[in-house]
Formats: structure tokens, sequence, C-alpha cells
């Protein structure tokens, strides 16, 4: 089963995930609509289908999350490749970095002097001890690297409605609103043309969140940080 998070629960699963410790390429099917005159819930799960058939997707946004520390605002980045691998990236002005990337069957966390000491309230002694280190612990059998990580989950399709047709960087969309996986308002912009791709989505959980397709089938690799930089956390 898809496990999907939508964009305002993307860096607050990467700080979850930190706590294990102790806490572009042209449209596919080019011109034309795969979408047109489609019920919103034969939209989205057109658009399911035509994400995880890529084979890699970058989003970039803005998102709020919820810490240790209260609550931050920052950007995010999250990419994810069809090989099964994922990583996720917070970064605030003031309170740090905080990156997540899953290779096989472990999860490797990476986070600055600032965000130790500031959200993840980590003391003295270990942040110097972790300082341009990664913490690694084994998968959870519940984490996916999902290319369609940021849609709603299909028993949600249902619930949404067409909210009108618009652009996203210049390219035609249909947009839907609904609720996400916890129940808060999302909106979604599926491209209008080519493949029925996600390439933006909103939320409201825990403050306004929003991210756009920034590039698929780039290549992108994503590989285990080098064994001198990690530390075990099993």
């Amino acid at each position: 089963m898809r496990t999907s998070r939508t964009a305002a629960g993307l860096a607050a699963v990467v700080l979850t995930l930190a706590g294990v410790s102790g806490c572009g390429g042209d449209d596919p099917e080019g011109p034309g609509s795969a979408i047109a005159g489609k019920e919103p819930e034969e939209v989205l799960a057109a658009s399911l289908e035509a994400m995880q058939a890529l084979e890699d997707v970058t989003y970039r946004g803005t998102t709020t999350v919820t810490s240790q520390a209260g609550r931050l605002r920052g950007t995010g980045e999250l990419v994810v490749t069809a090989d099964g691998t994922c990583q996720s990236t917070f970064r605030s002005s003031r309170r740090g970095r905080l990156v997540t990337r899953t290779v096989g069957n472990t999860v490797y966390v990476f986070a600055d002097a600032a965000m130790m000491r500031g959200p993840l309230q980590y003391d003295a002694d270990k942040v110097r001890s972790l300082t341009g280190r990664w913490q690694a612990a084994p998968r959870p059998s519940s984490h996916q690297c999902d290319l369609a990580e940021l849609l709603p989950e299909e028993d949600r399709f249902a619930g949404f409605e067409d909210a009108g047709t618009g652009e996203v960087d210049g390219a035609p969309v249909r947009t839907l609103t609904g609720k996400d996986d916890d129940g808060s308002p999302m909106t979604v912009s599926i491209a209008a043309e080519g493949a029925p791709l996600l390439l933006a989505v909103e939320t409201r959980r825990g403050g306004r969140s929003s991210f756009t397709l920034a590039e698929h089938d780039s290549g992108v690799e994503l590989v285990a940080p080098p064994d001198g930089k990690v530390v075990s956390t099993s």
C-alpha cells in the first residue's frame, strides 16, 4: 500500500526520523491531455499512474513544521527515484538544516550544528560528536520512497472537487481541492497538457506549505554517505 506524505508533512517526517538516534525532461506523452473531461477522482488516479512511471522527481517549496522547539518556517526539498531511494531536506534561515536520506535498508540523518542545538535540542557533547556526521538507523518497514509521495492517498480521491484551471510556471493545470491524509485542506495542480503530472501541491496542515515540481527524469542518484561519516544508532 502506498504511504503518502503531503507537503506539509514533508519536513515533519524529516524531523521525526532525526529522532531515531535519541532522538527535467519533456512531458513523456507530448501534446494533448490525458485528463480532459475526467472527474476529479479520475484525474488523481491518472496523475498517480503518470507519477509512478517516472524515473525520478524533485519538488521544492516552503513549509511549516513542528519540532521540540516549536513551529519552524523554512524551505523544503523532496527527491525520490524509481529505484527506491529518496531524500528530504529542510532548511531554516535561523534554525539550520536537516537532511534525511533513504538508501537500501538504511535511513541516514544529517543535522547541522544549529539544527542540533535548536530544534533537536541535543546537548553540547552530542552536538560535538555528531557535527559533520550522518546518523544511520534501519529503514522502518512503513517508510516508502514513492514517486507519487505528494498526492493524497487513494482513499481520499473521491473527496476532491474541481477548482478551476490555471498555470504553474507557465504550464496549464487543472486545480482540485480536497482533504489531505490528515484531513487538512489540500490543493493540487495537475498538468492539463501531456502527462498529468502533479505540478504543485499546497496544504494547511500545521501552517501553509507549498511545493512545486522542479524537475523529473533528471538522472539524479542518491547514494549512501561515506562510511567514515556515518554513526550507527542501532
